[in-house]
C-alpha cells in the first residue's frame, strides 16, 4: 500500500488523559504574521496511511517559505494496525519565515521515500495604510 499522510497547522497540540487530541488555533489555509520576517512556533498534527504493522523509524523535515529555515526529527513508532493511520504530533517547532512563501512537512520511513505530509502559504502582513 501507498504511505500518505495528511497534516493540519496550528498553534499548539496538547494531549487530554483520555487519549484525544485537541487542536489550538488551526489555520485554515493560509498564515498571515503581524511583522515580515518572523520567527514563528508551528505545531503539527499529521496522519499517516499506509504503514505496515511493526517498528518503523521516521524522519520528518518542517521547512520555512525560503527552503533554508529547516527542523528536523527522527525517531521510532510502533504501528499495531496497518487499518489505521499513525497520528504525529509535535508542538511548538521553530520555522524562520523572511518573506511570504510556503512551510512544507515531509517525512521518510524506513529510509525509503520522502513524501510531502503538508503545506501552507505564507502571507505577507497588510500594509498599514
Amino acid at each position: 500500500m501507498k504511505i500518505r499522510a495528511e497534516t493540519v497547522f496550528c498553534d499548539d497540540v496538547r494531549l487530554e488523559n483520555t487519549g484525544k487530541h485537541i487542536l489550538i488555533g488551526v489555520y485554515g489555509s493560509d498564515i498571515v504574521p503581524g511583522v515580515m520576517p518572523a520567527n514563528l512556533g508551528i505545531s503539527l498534527w499529521t496522519r499517516v496511511y499506509g504503514l505496515a504493522k511493526g517498528k518503523h523509524h521516521f524522519h520528518m523535515v518542517l521547512s520555512g517559505p525560503t527552503g533554508r529555515s529547516k527542523f528536523e526529527a527522527t525517531g521510532d513508532t510502533d504501528i499495531t494496525s496497518s487499518d489505521a493511520p499513525a497520528v504525529f504530533a509535535m508542538a511548538g517547532l521553530p520555522v524562520e519565515v523572511p518573506s511570504a512563501g510556503e512551510i512544507t512537512v515531509t517525512y521518510a520511513f524506513d529510509g525509503g521515500p520522502t513524501i510531502e505530509a503538508g503545506k501552507i502559504r505564507v502571507l505577507a502582513p497588510p500594509q498599514a495604510g
